[in-house]
């Protein structure tokens, strides 16, 4: 997975997910192997990068990606 910062939309750091805890249909619980770097703030988001296909855009401005919203706690 990468973690992606929400107003450059490039990878701020690569992580490996140990283990998912569903809470409901749109929230879960990520125990990553790495700690999550300073760098990362709430806002910023969570791909998962095995699922994203290759795709080529031109003529184009991407402004926003539509995904979920990172909100951590680093206890």
């Amino acid at each position: 997975m990468a973690l992606i910062n929400k107003e450059s939309l490039l990878a701020i750091a690569d992580n490996q997910v140990q283990q998912v805890e569903r809470i409901n249909d749109k929230e879960f619980i990520l125990t990553l192997a790495r700690p999550v770097p300073s760098g990362v703030k709430t806002g910023d988001a969570v791909e998962n990068v095995t699922a994203t296909p290759e795709v080529w855009i031109h003529h184009t401005t991407i402004n926003r990606i539509p995904t979920v919203c990172a909100d951590y706690d680093q206890t």
